[in-house]
């Protein structure tokens, strides 16, 4: 097993490193590798950003949404969680044999008296709490397992920003809320997340000698064109949504269809309006993304009551 140092902390170049990795290196080597990201949520391959996330606190944040290539759920990552990505090959032993890749991180967690043990289908926990989610994905002969752990992540915002919105139906994967708890509580003082660092490498890697693998120029810019082409565009991070449906009677009549994050079918009925002006909002919002600060933008230019405007976006977005 190799390990590569990877000291970013930007989110969209994180998932864009994972993805060249697992398609694109030039290595047959099989790779352990630890990474954090700055403030982000993270949604799994398949998920409704729309429905997994409170938008309007995390617009209010300025906090990134980035799809990753895998499934699961989706999660909130800073600088207090430590990422884990396994590179391998593509066996039957491998694939959703999440439990081979979490026992040497439960052991090393063990080592250090946390009563940590694997859950369920991927999650490793602590009693009923949740301190690492994991998840897979493969491509030809290579497959990548990576995973989370909770070492002093804000527990507050993580709850704030992942909740699920059941006012539109879709068929994506939804997210399992769990209890959650972070490692630091179950260590001394000085413990930091550089020890757990070292402490997992040394675990999973050992000696470093003739184990790093290093990066070419090339495939650091390769890997910059990948998050600037990919993983830093509406159409990656929103457009791959399930399409969704968003149904209301009262206040007032909307059926609402949104596909590859944009509005493409739009129903619409204010009783208090003309029939000219609700179609005029109906044409003047088709076609257009799903973002409420773009929506709002194009409702102020037209010539309607503010507080109909406003009763709209609360009940299309909140």
């Amino acid at each position: 097993m190799k390990t590569i140092i990877n000291s970013s902390t930007d989110p969209f170049y994180n998932l864009a490193l994972e993805e060249y990795l697992l398609k694109y290196f030039q290595s047959n080597e099989e790779v352990f590798y630890l990474w954090r990201n700055s403030p982000s949520i993270i949604v799994g391959r398949n998920q409704n950003v729309f429905e997994e996330v409170d938008l309007r606190e995390v617009e209010k944040a300025g906090i990134p949404i980035i799809r990753r290539i895998s499934g699961g759920g989706a999660v909130y990552h800073d600088l207090g969680n430590l990422n884990f990505s396994f590179l391998v090959p593509y066996l039957k032993e491998n694939l959703n044999n999440y439990q081979k890749f979490t026992e040497p991180i439960i052991r090393v967690l063990r080592k250090n008296v946390i009563p940590a043990e694997f859950y369920g289908k991927s999650d490793i926990r602590i009693g009923d709490k949740k301190i690492s989610g994991n998840a897979q994905s493969f491509y030809q002969k290579r497959m990548i397992h990576h995973g989370t752990l909770l070492f002093d992540t804000d527990l507050d915002k993580l709850e704030s920003f992942l909740k699920i919105n059941d006012n539109y139906q879709s068929k994506s994967i939804r997210s399992n809320p769990s209890k959650t708890v972070n490692l630091k509580e179950y260590l001394p003082e000085d413990f930091k997340i550089t020890d757990l660092y070292i402490s997992l490498v040394e675990e999973i890697v050992g000696n470093l000698k003739n184990k790093l693998l290093k990066l070419t120029p090339d495939d650091i810019q390769k890997v910059k064109e990948l998050r600037d082409q990919k993983y830093q565009t509406y159409e990656w991070n929103y457009g791959e949504s399930p399409e969704f449906t968003l149904s209301r009677e009262e206040p007032f009549f909307l059926k609402l269809n949104v596909k590859e994050g944009r509005i493409f079918n739009l129903d619409l009925n204010f009783p208090t309006i003309t029939l000219d002006k609700n179609l005029e909002m109906k044409n003047s919002l088709i076609g257009h993304r799903f973002i409420e600060r773009e929506i709002k933008e194009i409702l102020l230019n037209l010539s309607m009551e503010e507080n109909l405007k406003l009763k709209f976006l609360d009940n299309v977005f909140k």
